[in-house]
């Protein structure tokens, strides 16, 4: 039985705990799908009771009540920095996207904003020229809960950015990036996922430095010129990573 939900649908929460009527009752599966309903953006709080009084000897009635939180969220905020002046960010998440549990979110930040109308007052570190430019970030990041299987979610980010260190280097990307995991065991998890990105990115003359040195190789490029900016053109930077991730157990 479930109950408390309103955007969700009963069927995702039944889901989300990956067990259903006539399975074997375990406490550890009861306990772990009470805890991927606290997977899901839009749940506030979840408890899964087992009635263990109502028939003992055969079938053991399982109540899940679900609090939600708002289907939709907003978020912005601002600051400051020496190296970066002032900066501004605002997220937006619509947690129940065309149902299922589903994520759709878009998150923006820029920076480096009136760098060089105070770097001499508010903003003594902040970059000059092409380094005190705006900088920032925007994505959209989607989440699905289950694909092909409860077992297996999917998420994916598509980004553009612009990021700089004063006086050492100027970034700017655009990629996606891809990760599907599969629940094998209990809290244990396989992922495997993948990046690409597209970038091109500038670099200050300070080869004689460690720091510009690391970075020039990591671009492709060679120090030979002592002075001047180094400059590469796009570039191509693909990732295929695999994690595995289980709990340490409590030997305590």
């Amino acid at each position: 039985m479930v109950s408390g939900n309103s955007e969700l649908s009963e069927a995702t929460v039944l889901n989300t705990l990956q067990f259903s009527t006539g399975d074997l009752y375990s406490r550890d599966e009861v306990q772990q799908g009470q805890g991927r309903l606290f997977g899901l953006d839009i749940i506030r709080s979840a408890s899964v009771t087992s009635d263990f009084q109502s028939d003992p000897d055969s079938v053991i009635p399982i109540t899940v009540n679900v609090v939600e939180g708002d289907a939709y969220r907003v978020r912005y905020g601002g600051g400051w920095t020496t190296a970066e002046c002032f900066g501004v960010e605002a997220q937006w998440a619509a947690r129940n996207f065309v149902g299922g549990g589903r994520l759709l979110q878009v998150r923006g930040r820029v920076a480096n904003v009136l760098t060089p109308q105070f770097q001499n007052v508010l903003c003594p570190q902040g970059g000059t020229e092409e380094f005190g430019e705006l900088t920032g970030t925007l994505s959209l990041d989607f989440a699905q809960p289950w694909i092909f299987s409860t077992r297996n979610s999917f998420s994916t980010a598509l980004f553009i950015e612009r990021q700089s260190l004063p006086d050492v280097f100027i970034r700017e990307a655009v990629g996606v990036e891809l990760a599907l995991t599969r629940l094998i065991g209990p809290q244990t998890s396989f992922t495997l996922s993948y990046s690409q990105n597209y970038l091109g990115s500038m670099l200050q003359k300070c080869c004689s430095a460690q720091i510009c040195w690391y970075v020039a190789q990591r671009m492709s490029r060679s120090c030979r010129m002592p002075t001047g900016l180094l400059r590469s053109g796009l570039a191509s930077l693909a990732i295929l990573q695999i994690t595995f991730s289980t709990p340490i157990a409590d030997t305590a």
